[in-house]
């Protein structure tokens, strides 16, 4: 996911497939993420005009191991 000038994106929960809301700032380490790439996180409180935000966003596989 490229969050270009706009910084923020959303992400997937594989379980419930629920989207959130992820900001550039709260992925550790990291600016971009591709489509498909394993992430955990932790839910944060709602940001206005979004359900459910996605806080402390880590990477489970690299971006390498993403199929493309």
């Amino acid at each position: 996911m490229n969050f270009g000038r706009k910084g923020y994106g959303f992400i997937r929960d594989l379980e419930s497939r629920q989207q959130y809301f992820v900001h550039v700032s709260d992925i550790a380490g990291r600016k971009d993420l591709a489509v498909g790439q394993l992430v955990t996180f932790e839910i944060g409180q709602p940001t206005p005009g979004h359900a459910q935000r996605a806080i402390l966003v880590e990477l489970v596989s690299p971006i390498d191991a993403v199929p493309r």
